[in-house]
């Protein structure tokens, strides 16, 4: 079992598709946090490598105290059995249109990135980890400040919790010709020490 590379694997393909990134291009447009549609995307590219995970997995959407997603073995009642393999996984999808990195990972009475990180690494069952995601979208130009300063927050947050970087790289977004704003996203994956 391998399941740290099999989940990088897992998490870079959905953007292998031309037209995933079409859709993904398209979303950012809209500036809005589309986390069901990554999430289904997620877990259907889980769903067909599941036995690369471990003999026996099998994905889990909102369960396992409502992970985004999760892998574990099916018990014999239908249930995640998470004797053997437990690894809850949280996404976040954030547009620097929030203005604020503050805002958006870490706003008070919200559950953002920060909470997400702190629920990772303290209250949620786990084995061998459980992981943390964030999938980034702008709209601007490539040098504006603020894509920068979410990335830059982000970052800092996963190494204030002692997240271990396991993904930190940029999707390529084609670029949509009647548009005048290019579409820019980034994807960081974060998983908790053994």
């Amino acid at each position: 079992m391998r399941p740290e590379s099999e989940l990088v694997a897992a998490f870079r393909k959905p953007w292998r598709s031309a037209e995933r990134r079409l859709t993904l291009a398209r979303l950012i447009q809209h500036s809005r946090q589309l986390e069901a549609w990554w999430k289904c995307e997620l877990a259907a590219s889980f769903w067909d490598d599941a036995q690369e995970f471990d003999s026996g997995a099998y994905i889990w959407i909102e369960a396992l105290d409502r992970a985004d997603i999760a892998i574990a073995h099916r018990a014999d009642n239908g249930e995640p059995n998470t004797s053997a393999l437990c690894i809850p996984i949280e996404l976040k999808m954030r547009s620097t249109a929030w203005r604020s990195a503050g805002k958006a990972y870490h706003e008070r009475g919200k559950k953002g990135l920060l909470h997400d990180m702190r629920e990772a690494s303290t209250r949620r069952e786990r084995r061998p980890f459980a992981v943390v995601a964030l999938l980034l979208t702008h709209i601007g130009e490539s040098e504006d400040v603020r894509f920068n300063d979410f990335q830059k927050e982000a970052l800092g947050l996963g190494e204030q919790e002692k997240l271990v970087k396991v993904l930190d790289e940029k999707i390529e977004v084609p670029t949509i010709d009647h548009l005048s704003k290019q579409s820019r996203a980034h994807q960081i994956v974060w998983r908790t020490a053994r």
